[in-house]
């Protein structure tokens, strides 16, 4: 690249994302409305959840989790959310991957405890509810 075409660089760019706006502002449409984020996704499962709309807050989730497989929160949510329906052994593989990428996260490892004993497996709920506990002894 030329002296010339490196300094000329930045206004190409400049001029392409205001080119970009103005397409989208053409179409009434904001370019935080054109993909939902995982954060949005994820609050309106949460807001789901409380008016009690549990499956739809669950797809919210897995919504989420599709465009960012590892956010430990949404897959937390999911877990609860797959809790409440019922589906014990599918909330604690969703809990066993929070807690891999977080595994010193107490509340994480109560909830995975919880889940592990509604999918009749005590023993391994005891031993993370005792790791939840060694994490936070005051909270247990």
């Amino acid at each position: 690249m030329t002296g010339v075409q490196e300094m000329w660089a930045p206004q190409r760019q400049a001029a392409v994302i205001v080119v970009l706006f103005l397409f989208l502002a053409a179409a009434g449409l904001r370019a935080e409305d054109n993909v939902p984020t995982v954060a949005r996704l994820n609050s309106a499962g949460l807001e789901l959840m409380k008016q009690g709309s549990v499956k739809e807050a669950e797809e919210r989730f897995r919504q989420a989790l599709a465009r960012d497989p590892e956010n430990v929160e949404c897959l937390a949510n999911l877990g609860v959310a797959l809790m409440k329906q019922g589906t014990a052994a599918e909330a604690v593989e969703v809990f066993q991957r929070a807690a891999q990428r977080r595994p010193n996260d107490p509340a994480l490892l109560s909830d995975l405890a919880a889940a592990l004993d509604a999918a009749g497996r005590p023993h391994e709920a005891l031993a993370q509810m005792r790791k939840s506990c060694s994490l936070a002894p005051h909270d247990a």
